[in-house]
């Protein structure tokens, strides 16, 4: 394994990116490996480690290389740090692509809750300002694809999070005058990058109707999306097995529902397989 911890932002030492690479092994050459960049929740206040290393883990089984995101977060969320982030993350990888054994072209950005907020506003706003960092070449922080999982969407209580709106606008009180400029449904153009996302229909904290919105907005803009809705399960699935519910078991815990990486693993290399 290659693991190593890797600072993206010199004036932020909480901002990390945690390579979780599988090395080519017993001699033989290896293809280089397709890439999940993994962002945790957490409401933008913090980061839950049961959506971070596990993730990364589960995947490299199944062909891909892992990579967990500790972006900006608590006083250093507000926009665009954490999409700047994202974009570092990524130009980071694809210039070490062979160090650790990872197709350059074939990098995907995968988040829980807000989390999946920040995956789905990057496959937005990847190629404007919102994202570019100092030095960054254009282009050069393209994702191949995002997967939001029961993402915030929406500042509005009904169909998303407001304190994770409050967090990347700088206090509760600026968002109803900005948040528009961060939700990503309302920024869909042709340029938004594939999404596949996933929810559960009891969900109550962030609503299923979050995912919803995203993909009617991606559907009106003929971008190609997955969506999958499970029945059963809290906030905060994670893996939704034994192991990420940490011992509190119950609606954290669905077999049904952990199909959904399983999914997510081969709407990913469906992209791959067309690149």
């Amino acid at each position: 394994m290659i693991h190593k911890l890797i600072n993206l932002r010199p004036e932020n030492s909480e901002v990390t990116l945690e390579v979780i690479c599988a090395r080519p092994g017993f001699g033989c050459d290896t293809p280089p490996r397709p890439a999940f960049i993994v962002c945790p929740g957490g409401a933008y206040a913090g980061l839950s480690a049961r959506e971070g290393e596990p993730i990364a883990l589960r995947l490299i089984p199944d062909g891909f290389q892992g990579f967990v995101l500790k972006y900006s977060v608590g006083d250093h969320a507000v926009y665009p740090a954490p999409l700047q982030d994202v974009s570092m993350a990524i130009c980071h990888i694809r210039e070490n692509a062979e160090e650790y054994n990872v197709d350059p072209d074939k990098i995907f950005v995968t988040g829980f809750s807000a989390g999946g907020h920040l995956a789905a506003a990057y496959g937005v706003f990847w190629n404007t300002e919102l994202a570019a960092f100092p030095g960054m070449v254009k282009g050069s922080n393209k994702p191949a694809g995002v997967a939001p999982c029961y993402p915030v969407i929406t500042p509005d209580e009904k169909t998303g999070h407001r304190y994770s709106y409050s967090m990347i606008c700088g206090g509760d009180d600026k968002v109803d005058a900005i948040a528009d400029s961060y939700n990503p449904a309302k920024h869909v153009t042709e340029d938004t990058v594939p999404m596949f996302l996933w929810h559960t229909f009891s969900d109550a904290l962030v609503p299923v109707m979050s995912s919803l919105i995203m993909a009617e907005a991606l559907n009106e803009k003929k971008i190609p999306f997955e969506l999958h809705v499970y029945p059963h399960g809290a906030h905060g699935m994670s893996l939704a097995n034994e192991e990420t519910a940490m011992g509190q078991g119950g609606t954290l815990v669905d077999p049904h529902t952990a199909q959904w990486i399983e999914s997510m693993i081969y709407w990913a290399k469906e992209i791959c397989a067309d690149k």
